[in-house]
């Protein structure tokens, strides 16, 4: 498998202002533009491997989607979200976090939910894997806090 190549990202500015002010293929290049121009402010200098998402266009993950779901103990799901291909590799082993809601300050009682991150067809199918999950940790008595 070849080597991908990294590129070096000069930006600059915040938020609407945010920009990129110059791309280079060495980290060297990119020091000298920043050293050559000191009265700008620019940001940290971005790594980037070149072509490192063509994985996602190239059917690598098949006609799989990322999907963040938020899962209650009694099977509710308060929140779906869909998402960017940066994220399939998190979502590649159906990973799951637990958290508590506060009802108080004490978190005494607290009600806890989890948290899956998935790949799936559609959105259908990512309640479906995530409610299958939420039966099995329910039968395994896992449905609870870790850290």
């Amino acid at each position: 498998m070849e080597e991908k190549k990294t590129i070096y990202v000069v930006t600059a500015g915040e938020y609407s202002d945010y920009r990129i002010e110059a791309i280079f293929d060495s980290i060297e290049l990119a020091n000298k533009y920043i050293a050559r121009f000191p009265k700008l402010e620019y940001n940290d200098i971005e790594e980037y491997k070149l072509n490192d998402y063509a994985k996602y266009i190239n059917g690598d993950y098949g006609d799989k989607v990322a999907y963040q779901i938020y899962i209650d103990k009694n099977g509710d799901i308060p929140h779906i979200f869909e998402l960017p291909p940066s994220e399939y590799p998190r979502c590649e082993n159906n990973s799951v976090e637990f958290f508590k809601l506060r009802p108080n300050e004490n978190m005494e009682n607290a009600e806890i939910r989890a948290c899956f991150h998935l790949l799936a067809k559609d959105k259908e199918h990512a309640i479906k894997i995530a409610g299958e999950r939420r039966t099995q940790l329910l039968a395994n008595n896992e449905w609870k806090v870790t850290k």
